[in-house]
């Protein structure tokens, strides 16, 4: 044949298929080795691959509107397995806690006692806050802030995420809620922020520490420099 696409197996059968093919005179550039979804365009003179299109396993939900989203899915899968955690967080327009978030639990197995998960929602809300605040507010010049609060809900649930799946070696659904308070609310003290997190510090910080300890390095030597020299 003048063109070969070998179309079954695995993708290491696909290659050695046309390898079988390069070896009884197919030239490579009339190979191709594709994938579910991949385009092949054909002329009498070239082949190539075109541009993708949707192509997989759908689910079909009968019962509502037919395909479920890949996403969708994904979230399910989740909630049947881990379970959902949902997060209600109460945050000042001026970037402040005012009161202890409120933790839920629904279908998680864990050994982990309620106060821990609440201390750990504490950590990751001020850590946010603390690290990711000035990114996501914006003075626009009037009385209050613009403030995105999807993107402090989202920054909270994947630092919550990440040390479930640290911690726990578990992956719940986790949804966390931001509740805005106004400017000049009382914040609250946090008790969490009174035991040392584990959580490693952001790069600027650690860069400042190095740059520190490079600082007290070098006043050391110049201190022995200098009973050397008396």
């Amino acid at each position: 044949p003048k063109f070969m696409v070998p179309v079954h197996g695995e993708h290491r059968m696909l290659v050695q298929h046309a390898r079988t093919a390069h070896s009884m005179g197919v030239p490579e550039n009339n190979t191709l080795i594709i994938d579910n979804g991949d385009v092949v365009e054909l002329t009498a003179d070239s082949i190539r691959k075109g541009d993708p299109v949707k192509a997989g396993i759908e689910l079909l939900d009968n019962s509502r509107t037919g395909i479920v989203d890949a996403r969708v899915l994904k979230e399910r899968q989740q909630l049947a397995e881990d379970g959902v955690i949902t997060l209600l967080a109460a945050v000042s327009v001026d970037g402040k806690m005012v009161a202890p978030p409120r933790v839920n639990l629904r279908g998680v197995v864990t050994t982990a006692e309620p106060r821990k998960l609440s201390m750990w929602a504490e950590r990751e809300v001020n850590w946010v806050l603390d690290n990711r605040w000035k990114q996501l507010c914006r003075n626009t010049g009037g009385k209050a802030p613009e403030v995105d609060w999807i993107g402090v809900q989202r920054e909270i649930e994947v630092g919550l995420q990440r040390r479930l799946r640290r911690e726990l070696q578990i992956e719940p659904l986790i949804i966390c809620l931001v509740q805005p308070a106004p400017a000049g609310t009382p914040p609250y003290k946090s008790k969490a922020m009174e035991e040392k997190d584990d959580r490693p510090a952001p790069r600027h910080q650690r860069n400042n520490d190095r740059g520190g300890d490079r600082n007290n390095d070098n006043r050391q030597r110049r201190r022995r420099s200098t009973a050397v020299a008396g």
